[in-house]
């Protein structure tokens, strides 16, 4: 359809609303007056019994004096495409609406979140540890970090004594599982070097206030997101005592999201902002290194390995670990990588709250556990009980995965026990 049709289709449109329903006849009919001409034309329609009837009055009498000229109809192919460039243009206004709204909301959470940090004293670096001196080959660390659900809260009673979660059981549970990686790594470093940590925070970090009715929480997301960040940077620079550096990969979950689900991209998460603000207490030292990714998960190489990290909240489960969802969705991510002449012999997540390795030609599927330990959903709908744990494992260039180790946090509670 040509330019001149196109406007040809449009000017008969306006037209035939004016006479119709008396819509943008004024245009029309002012067009080449004076000022003094649209007075008048003003005065006269308000003075008019009928302004419709006196508007379509005016259009004829100018189309008949040759003022107006009369369009043709437009074809049937015209008129579709001019209604269809209509809504391409409404759908395009609406996106960039949306597109506008949720980089604004975006921006100002992440402004926010680096001034609170700018107000509060950065993190205190110890100094680097004591290099090992070994003939041996290195080994790099790895802690599963995921599901903390930070800000949940579980009544005892409500899970008949099996478990019970607060904000002051997850500061001892992080505290624990602090003590417990820099034992079990200066162990190792007595026979090799161990200079680096990864930490892959694999989502869920935060319980969020609002993922679904019944759900109790000690502080709203903001102050989850607060606190968490606090006592995130606390229990990563403790960990520099051990390590010479650590690398962290903050991925979104499912519980970090904005509103309900689907409302926004992934992207914009409670998770990422805890992890912006964290990386903010934590850059007066260069031993602590971030990647935040926008994508919903993150490929990257450890010691020469190919690993592939998300949630895994995608993948639907019925009572039970998905362990064919798992298989499938690890064939298919193989696949792609495949095409792009690359490999994955790691695939890591969370989510499910149990500890999991899943065996596959070529590479594992490993799913880490959760902080929080039995809940009355985990109990009631799910007949399950697991404890709160993590997932330490450290490689090596030349094997990969050398020694895996489940890490219970629950250890301190049952001593009080």
């Amino acid at each position: 359809m040509s330019a001149s049709n196109a406007v040809r289709a449009e000017r008969w449109r306006v037209v035939w609303e004016g006479y119709s329903h008396g819509r943008g006849a004024h245009d029309i009919i002012v067009e080449g007056l004076t000022s003094e001409g649209v007075r008048t034309y003003l005065r006269q329609l308000d003075d008019a019994k009928d302004p419709k009837a006196y508007a379509a009055a005016r259009i004829a009498a100018l189309t008949k004096t040759g003022t107006v000229a009369t369009p043709e109809p437009p074809t049937l192919a015209e008129a579709a495409e001019a209604a269809a460039a209509r809504v391409d243009e409404a759908n395009s206004k609406r996106m960039l609406d949306t597109l506008l709204k949720e980089r604004g909301l975006d921006d100002r959470l992440v402004a926010a979140a680096t001034a609170s940090a700018q107000r509060v004293p950065t993190a205190q670096i110890p100094p680097r540890p004591r290099a090992t001196k070994s003939d041996r080959a290195p080994w790099e660390a790895v802690v599963l970090a995921s599901d903390w659900h930070l800000g949940a809260v579980v009544d005892p009673a409500e899970v008949a004594g099996l478990g019970g979660y607060d904000f002051d059981t997850f500061c001892r549970r992080l505290t624990l599982l602090g003590h417990k990686v820099a034992l079990i790594t200066e162990e190792f470093q007595t026979l090799r070097p161990i200079r680096k940590l990864t930490v892959p925070l694999l989502g869920d970090i935060v319980d969020g206030d609002s993922i679904f009715p019944s759900q109790e929480v000690n502080f709203s997301v903001l102050d989850q997101v607060y606190l968490g960040a606090l006592k995130t940077a606390e229990w990563l620079t403790g960990l520099l005592h051990t390590f010479q550096e650590i690398e962290v990969i903050a991925l979104p979950g499912n519980h970090g999201r904005y509103g309900k689900k689907g409302d926004k991209k992934k992207k914009v998460s409670f998770d990422r902002q805890l992890a912006m603000f964290c990386m903010e207490l934590t850059k007066s030292t260069d031993r602590i290194s971030w990647v935040i990714p926008t994508a919903p998960f993150h490929d990257w190489e450890i010691m020469q390995h190919p690993i592939h990290a998300e949630h895994y909240d995608s993948i639907k489960s019925w009572n039970g670990l998905p362990y064919y969802g798992l298989d499938r969705a690890a064939g298919r991510l193989t696949q792609i990588a495949n095409a792009q002449g690359r490999k994955f012999s790691l695939m890591v997540g969370g989510h499910y709250h149990s500890q999991a390795v899943l065996e596959r030609p070529g590479g594992l599927v490993m799913l880490n556990g959760s902080m929080i330990g039995p809940t009355d959903f985990s109990i009631d709908q799910m007949k399950t009980i697991s404890r709160p744990s993590q997932k330490l494992f450290y490689m090596s260039k030349e094997y990969g995965i050398n020694s895996e180790h489940m890490l219970w946090l629950d250890s301190v509670q049952r001593r009080a026990a």
